[in-house]
């Protein structure tokens, strides 16, 4: 029998639970197609998250925003939110970013100073730009940007860095992971063959169709002192995430074509492309000038096709991955908890670290799935080692876990899901699987774990009948899709 999730959470008290619960619900406010795509649990107990928006509704929060009217066809968003006790939500912070073209959402991180860093790729020729811009005017047909926001600033000064980056050829933004002294990578890839190269770069050509690019800069601390760098096989390679390890390395995660993508011939590496499309990991030392910078890359996949999605930072130099594969026998380790392929496509979670030597970095490999399509699309590290996943179903069939706030889909179509699982415990680390979502399409884009282990989650559904735990609900018409943002307490 369907059921919705308005029941779940109105049958839940609000107090700490015994069990996983998903103890709060909010709606971001929206007229039409609105997408919660990051989600960044700040320590106070509030949360961060960006998106995109077609939406001309002006938000009320107590900042003056950089942009409150909607400029082009999709604009990308900044919000801030405080959970409330008994379910409700205040906003404290909202600003639109977008030029008068599209712009789409790459990645969205809060750096040590508290500034805000959007990138994503446009098509705008008008995106503000402000500080020691690289580029101010727009390359290509579609250019990558990074956008620094003080949160602290009032209307237009709260915009303090602002730069295209590209090409006259195409680039998209996979990623943006910020060190601690408030630089920034900017991962992504290109078709272009004319990016302004730093002298210290790994490779000085676009080898294939679509190479990945790394730029790294500080934009308040000589910016002009950058490193770009092409990095890529001679067919098509592309990112999908990267994040900077506690030990200050840069790891990025994708899928090639490639079968001579760079890698690194240690032992343990998987140094030959298994099929058409195999998923990759790369570590660099960006202080390491030319190839030295490489320190290990490794093909990641099975016989047919393999694609991370998402990668976080954990402990030390370990990094957690998430994609899904059609692969029979993509690489598993022995403490996984699923190592046999159940239905097409199924859901993988690796752990690997770094600090280990290159034949034991694989720490953990498991397949998460049942008997229909299953694709995780964010990943987040707990505080306790465990990794959190968040993504979709199509055709449900999940081993859903006892005591799982949500234990049935409510459609047979697209749902979502929330994943929670221990690589310590050898074979048996599966702590929840939970779905997420109403009568018609429900997507979770992003998970983010807060320093007291509770997960923050958001996406977008079109099921009318979900109703946030301080009464928001749905402003879209049928066919335009909320944006969500929920927390599930374990």
């Amino acid at each position: 029998m369907k059921h919705t999730l308005l029941a779940l959470l109105s049958a839940l008290p609000l107090c700490a639970q015994t069990q996983p619960a998903f103890s709060w619900l909010t709606f971001h406010p929206g007229t039409r197609s609105e997408v919660i795509q990051a989600v960044r649990p700040a320590s106070d107990g509030t949360v961060w998250v960006a998106g995109t928006t077609r939406s001309d509704l002006i938000l009320q929060s107590p900042n003056e925003p950089f942009r409150a009217i909607h400029a082009g066809g999709s604009d990308l968003f900044i919000a801030r939110y405080r959970p409330l006790p008994g379910g409700g939500s205040t906003l404290l912070f909202w600003t639109l970013y977008g030029g008068t073209g599209d712009e789409t959402f790459g990645d969205f991180n809060v750096g040590a100073s508290g500034f805000l860093y959007l990138a994503g790729s446009t098509n705008s020729i008008d995106l503000p730009m402000a500080g020691a811009s690289q580029r101010l005017e727009i390359a290509g047909n579609t250019d990558a940007f990074v956008a620094v926001f003080d949160p602290n600033g009032v209307g237009v000064d709260s915009l303090v860095y602002a730069s295209y980056f590209g090409g006259t050829g195409t680039e998209t933004v996979a990623a943006v992971p910020v060190r601690p002294d408030g630089s920034f990578a900017l991962v992504g890839e290109t078709d272009s063959t004319d990016l302004t190269l730093s002298d210290n770069g790994m490779q000085a050509a676009n080898r294939g169709a679509r190479d990945l690019y790394i730029v790294q800069l500080n934009p308040f601390n000589a910016p002009e002192s950058h490193y770009t760098s092409y990095l890529g096989g001679s067919l098509g390679d592309y990112a999908s995430g990267a994040v900077f390890d506690q030990a200050g390395y840069l790891w990025i995660t994708g899928v090639t074509n490639s079968d001579n993508f760079p890698v690194t011939y240690d032992e343990g590496t998987q140094t030959t492309i298994s099929s058409m499309l195999d998923g990759f990991l790369v570590r660099l030392d960006l202080a390491q000038p030319g190839l030295d910078a490489i320190t290990y890359i490794t093909y990641l996949g099975g016989s047919l096709g393999d694609f991370p999605t998402a990668i976080a930072a954990g402990a030390g130099q370990q990094v957690y991955l998430t994609g899904y594969t059609f692969s029979a026998n993509f690489p598993t380790t022995a403490n996984a908890a699923q190592r046999v392929l159940r239905g097409e496509i199924d859901g993988f979670v690796a752990v690997v670290d770094g600090a280990e030597p290159p034949a034991q970095r694989l720490r953990y490999s498991s397949l998460l799935g049942g008997g229909g399509a299953d694709i995780p699309q964010s990943i987040a590290a707990l505080p306790d080692g465990r990794a959190a996943l968040a993504g979709y179903v199509a055709n449900a069939g999940l081993p859903v876990s006892g005591g799982a706030p949500q234990p049935s889909p409510a459609s047979l179509g697209q749902e979502g899901f929330l994943a929670v699982i221990d690589p310590k415990r050898a074979t048996e680390g599966l702590d929840l699987i939970t779905y997420f979502g109403g009568a018609y399409r429900d997507n979770v884009n992003a998970i983010g774990a807060a320093p007291d282990g509770q997960l923050y989650f958001g996406g977008s559904t079109d099921s009318p009948e979900l109703v946030g735990t301080d009464g928001t609900s749905r402003l879209q018409s049928p066919r335009e899709a909320a944006a969500f943002l929920g927390r599930l307490s374990l």
